[in-house]
């Protein structure tokens, strides 16, 4: 679980269910591991402008004549792009590949180090805006032996 971004997609229904919110056809529940698996994710671009569409809906329950039923749950459920581009380029992302490869992607930090930073700012400007007492120089006499030298040497 660590090292995994954080999506801002994924809700908690009512009923307890995850739902992401970028599905814009077919079950909008998901798994933890279908989340890992999704494609802007793995993307990683805050450039990327998507919606996803889940593949595979689920099982599909044989009922037989004598009362038997079986459930075939062989497919698994997978997600791709339904619509993405790239805000940046102005251009249609049709895999995970257009997106990786291009020197215009800025990546998505994760949560804990956008947390940290912006901890690490706020306190540098507390400490900047406290108040700080007037500075008093430091005194330090001048020392007598060179100043009769001097006098006397003039």
């Amino acid at each position: 679980m660590e090292g995994q971004l954080v999506c801002n997609h994924k809700t908690v229904a009512d009923d307890g269910r995850l739902v992401c919110s970028k599905i814009g056809r077919g079950d909008k529940e998901i798994s933890p591991a279908l989340c890992a698996a999704c494609p802007a994710a793995q993307c990683n671009c805050a450039n990327l402008r998507f919606s996803l569409e889940k593949e595979g809906y689920g099982a599909v329950v044989i009922r037989y004549g004598n009362g038997k039923s079986m459930v075939w749950d062989d497919r698994s459920a997978a997600l791709r792009f339904s619509r993405a581009a790239c805000a940046s380029r102005t251009m249609p992302v049709c895999s995970v590949s257009d997106c990786a490869g291009c020197p215009q992607r800025v990546a998505i930090l994760p949560q804990a180090i956008v947390a940290e930073r912006q901890a690490m700012v706020a306190k540098s400007q507390a400490v900047a805006s406290v108040a700080r007492p007037a500075s008093v120089g430091k005194v330090i006499p001048f020392p007598i032996a060179a100043n009769r030298q001097v006098a006397t040497t003039l």
